[in-house]
């Protein structure tokens, strides 16, 4: 999963993400999954 703003941040699009990204999110749905994980990784 990877969040759209971060995607438009680095100039990507969602076809550029590895295969292993299956969902493209918007920031309030990023963020609500954050605020409830153990882990958040980022860039």
């Amino acid at each position: 999963m990877v969040c759209h703003q971060a995607l438009d941040l680095v100039g990507m699009e969602p076809d550029d993400c590895i295969d292993a990204v299956h969902e493209v999110v918007g920031a309030a749905a990023m963020l609500d999954m954050a605020i409830e994980a153990d882990i958040v990784l980022t860039f």
